[in-house]
């Protein structure tokens, strides 16, 4: 029997549970006097918590194979150390990835030459700090960002706050070239009352419009059940994490280079970037 515990809301909970309900031999456990507990828990899964690169570092140190959703680390600390541990990451980019709408409107044409992804939703929402649920979007956005087209050359990053009171963004927007010569414009929102969603429009070389996709961000049961799948095969030693620090870094280095930018204000080059 494998033995997992997950740190997160009711719902977030309820959902994993069916998520794992059909695997064989595995617990989910909602509750634990310890869930660092190597000797008990098989594996920590960790959603929509404060503080989740702590409880990240301190599994790891701990020998405890991770599942958790982005932030797995803050961007401003700069590359995570390779863990002999599996520290495995759910990203609904990898998902979106998928989606049809976005398979034919952008990552089967090569005729894209820019095209703007914009993600909105509404913190308040949320259960952990805002300061963490933002960084969580944008780097949804960063994940999305590198998997359309690749590595960033240049981007020119602003950040606001418009709607929040406090030290942290509510709204940021960047303009970016990539090295194969595309470009984007990237727009985060947090409002209250605005849903969590992700709008894609792509334009072809020339002027001509390509497509444009709106798709909520919301996890679905079979996804879970695939990520599940993977991680279970990684604590068994039998799996590479599907989306591991190796598959996500580069997405904490574009949110980190963002903020930059906006404090310089300033066009800023991917070889002035320090990280």
């Amino acid at each position: 029997m494998t033995n997992l515990v997950a740190l997160g809301t009711a719902g977030e909970l309820a959902q994993h549970a069916e998520a794992v309900c059909s695997l064989p031999d595995v617990q989910l456990h909602t509750e634990s006097a310890n869930p660092l507990d190597a000797n008990v828990h098989d594996g920590l899964i960790l959603l929509d918590i404060d503080d989740k690169a702590y409880w990240v570092d301190a599994a790891l140190e701990a020998g405890l194979p991770v599942l958790a959703t982005h932030p797995i680390q803050r961007p401003d600390k700069g590359r995570r150390n390779e863990s002999a541990t599996p520290l495995c990451v759910l990203s609904q980019a990898r998902l979106l990835r998928g989606h049809k709408s976005i398979q034919e409107n952008l990552l089967l044409d090569n005729r894209i030459s820019y095209y703007e992804l914009k993600l909105t939703w509404d913190s308040t929402q949320f259960s952990s700090k805002r300061s963490d649920v933002q960084t969580q979007m944008g780097l949804i956005a960063c994940d999305l960002l590198h998997l359309i087209s690749g590595p960033v050359d240049e981007l020119y990053g602003h950040t606001r706050n418009f709607f929040h009171a406090g030290p942290v963004e509510d709204w940021a927007m960047a303009s970016l070239r990539m090295r194969n010569g595309c470009e984007a414009l990237l727009q985060l929102v947090d409002y209250p009352g605005l849903a969590n969603s992700l709008e894609i429009r792509s334009y072809a070389a020339g002027g001509g419009h390509m497509g444009e996709v709106a798709i909520p961000l919301e996890w679905q049961v079979e996804d879970l059940r695939v990520y599940y799948d993977n991680f279970l095969g990684c604590i068994c030693k039998r799996q590479q994490p599907m989306v591991g620090w190796r598959e996500v870094h580069e997405s904490y280095r574009l949110l980190y280079w963002l903020r930059a930018s906006a404090r310089a204000d300033r066009v800023m080059h991917a070889r002035e970037l320090q990280w």
